[in-house]
Order: C-alpha cells, then sequence, then structure tokens
C-alpha cells in the first residue's frame, strides 16, 4: 500500500493553492532503451507557441515533434538514428528553441556493458520543423550530461558537462571549460548557466591495529553538494547519501532540490534558494517540499512566472510542491495510480499553468509517454469561430 505524503502545515496562498491536475494525454510509446543508467526523463519539452516541441529517446532513436496544446503530435515525427551507427544508443534528448528554428542534442553511449565514452550528437532544426544533418559535438565521460545553452541562426551552444562547447554551421566547434565536476544537472536558457553536482568521497581504509573507530586515521565516506552559477560556487559535505541534484530558474532565483537521507525510509525533498549571489536558506536547514520519496526519485523545477513547481515521484506515484520565491510550500500529491509514473518533469506554460511529462511502464522493453496539465487558475476555452 502506498504511503500518504508527509504534508506540511502553511498558510496557502493563490499561488500555492491545490492545482488542478487534467486527465493523461498518450504522446508516444518507446522502447526502453537497454543501457540507460541515469535518473533522467525520457522526454524534454518546452513550449512553443501554442503548442510544444518534445523530443523522446527509445534507445535505438531520438524522436522530434511539435505538438499541438493537446499534446498530441503534429505530423512528421522526425526518427533519428544513432550518428555512430547500430552499436551505439541515443539518449536523454534536450529540445530548445532557437532564433526561429530549433536546436536538438542527445548522448549516444556503445551497446556493451562497460561502454568506453559517450557523445554528445547536435541537430539544427529549421522553422518549418525539418532537421539537419546530426553532428558529434565532443566525447564525454559515460555518466556525461548534454544540453542546449544558447546560439542564434550562426552558431548553437551546447554545455557537455563542465564545457560549453560553441558549433557554427560549418561544424567548427569553440570550447570553453567551466569546471571538471561530473554534472547532475543544469539550467541555461533564459538563466546565467548554473550547474549541480554530487562528489563522492568513500571512507579511508580500516587503520592499522588497534583499529579505534573516530580515530584520527579513520575518515567516513562523504557526499560534497556543489552549485556553480557564473563563476560563484556554493558547496556542502554531508555524511548522509545524496540522490541526484536537480536546478530551476525563476524571479531571479536559482533553486536547488534534492532528496536528502536517500537511503531511509520516507527521504526528504529539500531545496534552497540562491538569489542574486546570496544563499537564503541553509544546506543544514533547507526548506522541505515533501517526504516519503524513494532512493530512484530524482525532482524536476519549473517556474511559471508566479510560482515554482516541483514533482518527484515517490513508489510509483507522482507528487509535487509549489513554492513562491519568499519560500512558502504547499505539498500535494499530482497523480496516483496504480501504473507507476516515473521520472517525471515538469516545464511552466504561463503564469498558472505547468505541463507534466512522465514515463509508464507498459512491460520491460518499452515505456509510454504521457502528459498532462497542471493549472492554478480556471483557463476557459476560446469559443470556436
Amino acid at each position: 500500500m502506498k504511503s500518504a505524503l508527509l504534508l506540511l502545515s502553511v498558510v496557502v496562498s493563490p499561488a500555492l493553492a491545490q492545482p488542478y491536475v487534467s486527465e493523461p494525454i498518450s504522446i508516444a510509446t518507446a522502447a526502453r532503451p537497454v543501457m540507460e543508467t541515469r535518473l533522467a526523463p525520457a522526454m524534454s519539452i518546452v513550449p512553443d507557441g501554442d503548442g510544444f516541441v518534445a523530443a523522446w529517446s527509445s534507445g535505438n532513436a531520438v524522436y522530434a515533434a511539435r505538438l499541438n496544446a493537446a499534446f498530441v503530435p503534429v505530423t512528421p515525427v522526425h526518427e533519428l538514428r544513432p550518428l555512430r551507427g547500430a552499436a551505439y544508443e541515443a539518449n536523454y534528448p534536450n529540445i530548445s528553441p532557437i532564433d526561429g528554428g530549433y536546436a536538438l542534442v542527445w548522448l549516444e553511449r556503445e551497446n556493451i556493458w562497460q561502454p568506453r565514452t559517450a557523445t554528445a550528437v547536435l541537430c539544427r532544426l529549421t522553422a518549418a520543423f525539418e532537421p539537419s544533418q546530426p553532428i558529434a559535438v565532443s566525447p564525454l565521460a559515460d555518466s556525461g550530461l548534454a544540453r542546449v545553452a544558447g546560439g542564434d541562426a550562426n552558431a548553437i551552444s551546447v554545455l557537455v558537462q563542465g564545457n560549453v562547447f560553441t558549433v557554427d554551421r560549418n561544424g567548427v566547434t569553440e570550447m570553453k571549460p567551466i569546471n571538471s565536476w561530473a554534472l547532475d544537472d543544469a539550467v541555461t536558457p533564459g538563466a546565467r548557466i548554473a550547474v549541480v553536482s554530487r562528489e563522492f568521497t568513500p571512507e579511508n581504509p580500516p587503520c592499522p591495529p588497534p583499529f579505534i573507530f573516530g580515530s584520527a586515521c579513520w575518515r567516513p565516506a562523504t557526499w560534497d553538494l556543489k552549485v556553480q552559477i557564473d563563476t560563484l560556487t556554493f558547496t556542502r559535505r554531508f555524511t548522509a547519501e545524496l540522490a541526484p541534484l536537480s536546478i530551476g530558474f525563476g524571479a531571479d532565483t536559482h533553486l536547488v532540490a534534492w532528496l536528502a537521507d536517500a537511503k531511509k525510509p520516507g527521504g526528504r525533498i529539500a531545496a534552497v534558494r540562491i538569489r542574486n549571489r546570496v544563499q537564503l536558506d541553509s544546506f543544514n536547514s533547507p526548506l522541505i517540499l515533501g517526504g516519503n520519496t524513494s532512493a530512484s526519485s530524482r525532482p524536476s523545477i519549473a517556474w511559471d512566472g508566479e510560482r515554482f513547481l516541483i514533482a518527484w515521484e515517490a513508489h510509483g506515484d507522482i507528487y509535487g510542491a509549489a513554492m513562491t520565491p519568499e519560500g512558502q510550500v504547499q505539498p500535494f500529491t499530482l497523480v496516483a495510480t496504480a501504473t507507476d509514473g516515473l521520472n517525471p518533469i515538469v516545464v511552466g506554460v504561463k503564469p498558472g499553468r505547468f505541463a507534466l511529462a512522465y514515463e509508464v511502464r507498459v512491460d520491460d522493453q518499452h515505456r509510454e509517454l504521457v502528459a498532462r496539465t497542471v493549472d492554478f487558475k480556471v483557463f476557459h476555452r476560446r469559443a470556436a469561430r
């Protein structure tokens, strides 16, 4: 039996009212990649005009499509096979509108159990949503991250781990290092580049006998939580395991969220705000967004112009919390269903409305990609003409 969400006692403002969550709409059914390892959504989706543009993966291909306001794909749906051939899988797409067209980046890794490298691949799409020939941006570590970081008609910037690669129309690439971290998440378009990372340090080998617990030669395992916004860094060391971190941006505020006490039953989703180079909340006493989480949870963060919405998975259900820039929090259940909802992402559409997308397990080889709207206001449909 699924546990109830740990609720917090808060004064509910209009920005924190209980939202209306629409019925699910199936976008696509895709194969589950064999080599997928990261706790990351299968889909990237961003608002575009009256609808959306989206990309999703099935291991043997990345698909890109326009979606209307009801999340229904508008033909054609483009299938983009791995640039490096059938021996590679293509996963973790990220798509963004760029200067009237679009940029799409994904990761390709060898379809073997111990892949040697991964490759970031970039594809432009025209305003008519016609794809160009993909090009390789850079090889990177196997667990790497790749995100569209901006650009225009002449060049696209792609964040690949701790480096920004700027690729012009001729495929000429310039690289600007940011850091040497193994990144968990990043926020790029519409904000300064901000990244988050965890760094694990194992405990020291046992002391020579006689071993005394806590002696000077013994050190426990630690996890360093690290945030970088432009060149400004914030860090905190923990002895309790940290699950993957997320970062979002809105109202001149970067919001960092993570699963605290990842190995304990009823772990908590914690958050810290950083505004104008000032950390508003302590890592030791963060804002608590909700509980009843599991070690597989990874929060997703979005901003709609009025509030943050943070979503995460716990025991197959999807929970969320709305938060004002002032730090007021209201948690709630977004999706409670007998069918597990996994790896949710949320996207701000307009004030009062978010898009929620997640995957549902169909069988061991397939997953269904599902979307809903999350409304904090009543939106009236225009009368047909």
